[in-house]
């Protein structure tokens, strides 16, 4: 469904809007992996003018406690971003020592890493597993903004 731009141009608001969001509170919560699309994945020009490629899974905290401290029925935390690692072909995700080490705990920690024939896109759903929530440095252009971010992923213990 589209926007119906006559009606929205035309609208008449009443009252105030929200000039802020409340991030999600720090702390360890439980979540899913929300919907894997191609808004996950952007692409960073490095000084030297090579690019990494950037995998920046949402997760929809599942915990009440996260959910009733922000007042909204869902809650969905970005992670920090997990850089790729491709082979030379550049295509194929490595699978070679060091390599898509936080990848490689996302999908233990979701139960996928030892499967064959796994993609990228089965991570969409996945859990319930837990995330590490922090607040990044605030916006120096505006101190008072916080933004939550997802550091670490592991299972449920």
């Amino acid at each position: 469904m589209g926007i119906n731009l006559d009606a929205l141009l035309t609208q008449t608001v009443d009252a105030s809007m929200s000039t802020s969001m409340t991030p999600c509170p720090e702390g360890e919560w439980q979540a899913m992996v929300d919907d894997i699309t191609e808004n996950n994945f952007r692409t960073i020009e490095r000084d030297d003018g090579s690019e990494v490629q950037i995998f920046q899974p949402m997760f929809v905290v599942t915990d009440q406690k996260a959910i009733d401290a922000v007042g909204r029925e869902k809650l969905v935390v970005p992670h920090k971003g997990i850089f790729l690692d491709f082979d030379d072909d550049g295509s194929t995700l490595s699978t070679g020592k060091d390599k898509n080490v936080k990848l490689g705990q996302m999908r233990e920690a979701c139960g996928q890493n030892k499967r064959k024939g796994w993609n990228i896109s089965k991570l969409a759903g996945a859990g319930p597993i837990m995330i590490l929530v922090k607040h990044r440095i605030p916006d120096p252009m505006d101190p008072e903004t916080k933004y939550a971010e997802v550091r670490r992923v592991s299972a449920i213990k």
